[in-house]
């Protein structure tokens, strides 16, 4: 569908296959990005600069959007740095400050309707009070093609395409496309959410949440680590061990249809048991997020 965007320039509704991203990052993530290192202290040398990183997180994310059988990628269609310093907030401030006439970051909103990005993300150095890997706006509701209306261009629920990711868990902890799930109405495994309900959302559809495989010490994108603890206390972070996470998070989301080392990454549900299935409730908002701004249409 053709319509005319509020630079007069054509755009096209877009069939929810592709969602363009926007990356901003602060100074302080760029400064850190030349001496990055892994959840051990060692150094990620394939990673020298931020555009590296920035192009690596979005690149891994991708792969786990293709390798879980999602029918979507980001597109990214601009990154570019801020020009405030980054503030010591915690997570949930940083988020807002990403909202208009808020004194900080003002020119996303202005980026994002320049490139019609869908998402924008603010990569952070983090630290301080910033204790989390990232946080995201979540999907609260659904549209129809009917019912999308615009404003400058913009869809009425593009409030809902933002988030904001610590550079170092972007790059080690696949927590650019974690967020991104959360942009598309994905919440955690239902155990992290009890566990930390203030970091929870309800998911969009009932389905639309992470898994954990406890018998293969094994989650998806969107599991919190907190089920293993449990099962594992003396392997918790803070035991000593020196290890980061108990169960490893696998590059995907769940499925009852995907398999890892025989068990299934999700769950049909039936009676008692809820289904777990972040693949087919993602599939149902795409639409809506990839339109959150319409695409130019390329030149002829």
């Amino acid at each position: 569908m053709e319509a005319i965007g509020e630079q007069g320039l054509p755009t096209l509704t877009d069939s929810g296959g592709r969602i363009d991203l926007l990356v901003a990052y602060t100074k302080e993530a760029a400064e850190i990005a030349k001496n990055l290192q892994d959840a051990f202290g060692n150094p990620i040398e394939t990673v020298t600069d931020i555009d590296v990183a920035i192009q690596h997180s979005v690149d891994t994310a991708n792969f786990v959007l293709i390798t879980s059988g999602a029918p979507t990628y980001l597109n990214l269609v601009h990154k570019a740095q801020v020009k405030d310093a980054e503030p010591d907030v915690k997570p949930k401030q940083m988020l807002d400050y990403m909202e208009v006439n808020t004194s900080y970051f003002d020119e996303l909103l202005d980026l994002g309707d320049q490139y019609r990005a869908d998402l924008t993300t603010l990569m952070v150095a983090g630290g301080g009070q910033f204790t989390a890997c990232g946080i995201s706006k979540g999907l609260e509701e659904l549209v129809e093609p009917a019912e999308q209306s615009y404003f400058k261009g913009r869809g009425k629920l593009s409030v809902y395409g933002k988030n904001v990711v610590k550079l170092q868990c972007a790059v080690i902890n696949l927590s650019l496309v974690h967020e991104v799930g959360h942009n598309l109405g994905l919440s955690h495994d239902f155990y992290g959410s009890g566990a930390y309900p203030a970091n929870d959302q309800i998911p969009i559809f009932t389905e639309g949440r992470g898994y954990v495989a406890v018998p293969i010490r094994k989650r998806t994108v969107m599991a919190y680590d907190s089920l293993c603890w449990d099962y594992f206390p003396d392997e918790r972070p803070h035991a000593g061990t020196g290890l980061k996470e108990v169960c490893a998070r696998l590059p995907l989301f769940s499925s009852p249809q995907l398999y890892y080392d025989g068990y299934a990454l999700g769950l049909t549900g039936g009676g008692f048991v809820k289904p777990v299935n972040a693949v087919s409730s993602m599939k149902k908002a795409l639409w809506t997020v990839a339109n959150f701004r319409h695409s130019l249409m390329p030149p002829p």
